[in-house]
């Protein structure tokens, strides 16, 4: 395919292309040092956001006498979804938190990916990151210049963001060349570039279709075309693959690789749930849940600091036993476990090894021949257990009056 769709050179007429309708640190060692680190290079970085804060005004209270009990309340902890007094307001105001303490930086010609299951405040995140909410407190910088001196006008970045943006009457090709002409390319190629992203995506088929009547998976890839197809330093994308089929995600994939070979100054912050995407993608993934980084590094720097423990699945007809005889008096891991997951006749511990591999398949083979345990499986923790361990944590619902 011609890389010109990738690496175009016309002038755009609207730098910032927005596809979107009309104090305490994270205890975790690496993002501690991700905070001390950006707040020391900030102007070494493309993006950093720095201590971010986001809290949501609680609009309608329905019970005034709870509203009463709230304002007596002096909590001095409050969990990701709980309503409390905020600390930002003159006067007295409700809020819930959305992101709590964020701190990252991402280096120019780089890919970030958001890692983080549905509600842990990705969408909120990116939306601050490209000015179309404001933090409640904290600093976005770009390249060193903090975004409230950074007119929006002058910010040279792409959003796809997850609502629909599209003129419904057009159909699919005539709404990629609207988008190519909006965004200052010229009358004799828009028509090419056009034809040559819809071929690449296999889109032939559909062209002729209104944007109103595409499936789902067709609306998200012309949004995506709608985000790349002009040249800009930052490309922003929240959730580019969710929902689509296989083929269509490692089109996608494929593209945003072709980018960075191509355009190799421009940073890219990408939004997801999928593991498999941040692997393929990322430079360097955050792992979000409930508004704050669990986890910041490379792949290899997360599965170096965090995936060194093993775990111990084990089905037993006596658990308390087992815990007693094994976990307890073999000291097979010392003090360092804990319990995972509990279900019926099965335990899950999360623990550190502290002799040898064999020592262990030789205590739980002793212990399965005396009938104390029927099943048991031993392997270290890997980085998709360590997402769904993180995951597992997400509040599912914010608290309501």
């Amino acid at each position: 395919m011609n890389h010109d769709i990738w690496n175009r050179n016309y002038k755009n007429n609207n730098s910032m292309i927005k596809n979107k309708k009309n104090n305490s640190i994270n205890e975790n060692k690496n993002v501690y040092d991700e905070y001390i680190n950006v707040k020391r290079n900030i102007e070494n970085y493309a993006i950093c956001v720095v201590n971010l804060y986001m809290e949501k005004k609680v609009s309608h209270i329905k019970n005034h006498k709870e509203l009463k009990k709230l304002m007596k309340e002096e909590k001095k902890v409050y969990h990701y979804g709980d309503i409390h007094e905020s600390d930002y307001c003159s006067s007295p105001c409700f809020v819930t938190t959305i992101i709590n303490d964020v701190s990252f930086g991402v280096n120019k010609g780089k890919c970030f990916c958001i890692l983080g299951p549905k509600g842990s405040g990705k969408t909120s995140l990116l939306d601050m990151i490209t000015k179309y909410t404001t933090p409640t407190d904290g600093n976005i910088y770009f390249n060193g210049i903090n975004s409230n001196d950074c007119p929006l006008e002058k910010l040279s970045m792409s959003y796809c963001a997850q609502e629909e943006t599209y003129w419904k009457y057009l159909n699919l090709k005539h709404q990629i060349e609207y988008e190519l002409k909006l965004r200052g390319c010229s009358s004799k190629d828009y028509k090419t570039y056009a034809q040559q992203y819809i071929q690449y995506f296999n889109l032939e088929k559909r062209s002729k279709t209104n944007m109103y009547l595409s499936d789902d998976t067709t609306k998200r890839i012309v949004k995506f075309i709608m985000t790349i197809c002009s040249q800009t330093d930052f490309i922003v994308l929240d959730e580019p693959t969710v929902g689509m089929d296989i083929e269509s995600k490692e089109k996608i994939w494929e593209a945003i690789q072709q980018i960075r070979k191509t355009r190799q100054n421009t940073t890219i912050i990408i939004a997801t749930s999928s593991l498999e995407e941040a692997r393929k993608l990322g430079d360097s993934i955050g792992i979000l849940v409930n508004g704050h980084l669990e986890c910041i590094g490379t792949i290899e720097e997360i599965e170096k600091y965090y995936c060194q423990r093993f775990i111990l699945k084990v089905n037993s007809k006596s658990i308390p036993e087992f815990q007693q005889n094994i976990m307890e008096k073999s000291h097979l891991f010392g003090n360092d476990y804990f319990i995972e997951d509990e279900f019926n006749s099965w335990i899950t511990f999360n623990v550190s090894l502290q002799q040898t591999i064999g020592n262990v398949f030789e205590v739980m083979e002793h212990y399965k021949s005396s009938e104390l345990i029927t099943e048991y499986s031993f392997s270290k923790l890997t980085l998709e257990q360590l997402y769904l361990n993180f995951a597992k944590y997400q509040v599912k619902t914010i608290k309501s009056i």
